[in-house]
């Protein structure tokens, strides 16, 4: 198993990382701009597969639905950015993990595993910026490969809130989060409230940055905004999930700092740091929004130049 000291040094550092994307692409317009950024990042990553994550809103019929669109959301990304692109994906779970000891099977869990028991001497990241059901699954399913990865996970709110800390991703599947929480998994948390929270776009930046793009993904996310937006004034937009790309393009915008695991109380949603049992996980207790977005606009209007 790596340290969490180890993890963080990692991080910092300008090794290229091996990386999984876990996404439930379809859900809001984030996740298709983190998956580009990351795609536009072979500098610093190599995307090994990514995976389609579960949700249920007004964007799909059921979980299952949700894991679908992603899917299909995903191959049309990968294409926009890459239309040669050979990055595997893979189809997610079909709906919640019914308690923590139970695995939801799925392409994506048989994935994440087979991708991680080939690592040999260095950790492969799986980027949760959904339900971490996919993952949670395959940690259950194949224990051993807790030894071989870290979770990157965008989820839940600040660990200082006394008030309830669920968020979509961690109310969208609760097992699956309390096992990133109580397994001995080496976790890195970026919560909403306040951190990913500040990746706020206005309306402006969008259109002149995508405008100037002049390419098929530019061109799309464009399009999809000014859907969002219909006849509101003002708009703007919380693309949280580049807050996960960003942990990799641009770690120096993160302030990371290491703390105990917290448990987590099904009653009510909470952190409970009386019962954590000395396991640690790496936090961003911060992170600079302009930092990131700055490199993401930059490398998403250089895709096909």
């Amino acid at each position: 198993m790596y340290s969490i000291e180890k993890v963080l040094a990692d991080l910092r550092s300008e090794r290229k990382k091996k990386v999984i994307i876990d996404s439930d692409t379809y859900n809001e317009i984030d996740d298709q701009f983190a998956i580009a950024h990351l795609m536009q990042t072979q500098d610093r990553v190599e995307i090994c597969g990514m995976t389609a994550a579960p949700f249920y809103n007004w964007r799909s019929d059921s979980f299952g639905d949700g894991a679908r669109r992603s899917f299909e959301e995903m191959i049309k990304i990968r294409s926009l950015v890459d239309p040669f692109s050979e990055i595997p994906v893979r189809m997610g779970s079909a709906c919640q993990m019914p308690d923590i000891r139970t695995a939801v099977s799925s392409p994506a869990a048989d994935f994440i595993i087979e991708t991680a028991r080939m690592m040999t001497d260095e950790p492969l990241y799986l980027l949760g910026i959904g339900a971490p059901t996919n993952i949670a699954s395959a940690l259950v399913k194949a224990p051993d490969i807790i030894d071989k990865v870290v979770v990157v996970w965008l989820g839940g709110n600040e660990v200082k809130l006394e008030s309830n800390a669920g968020e979509f991703n961690m109310d969208q599947d609760f097992n699956a989060t309390r096992v990133l929480f109580e397994s001995d998994v080496a976790l890195v948390q970026y919560p909403a409230n306040c951190v990913t929270s500040t990746l706020w776009i206005n309306e402006n930046t969008m259109r002149e940055e995508l405008t100037a793009g002049e390419n098929p993904l530019c061109s799309y996310l464009h399009r999809f905004f000014l859907w969002l937006k219909g006849e509101k004034e003002n708009y703007g937009r919380i693309i949280w999930d580049i807050a996960g790309s960003g942990c990799f393009t641009v770690p120096e915008a993160t302030t990371f700092l290491i703390q105990e695991k917290p448990a987590l109380h099904p009653q009510d949603y909470t952190y409970d740091f009386s019962s954590c049992g000395g396991k640690k996980m790496i936090y961003a207790d911060a992170i600079d929004p302009h930092g990131i977005i700055r490199d993401m606009f930059e490398r998403i209007k250089k895709i096909g130049k």
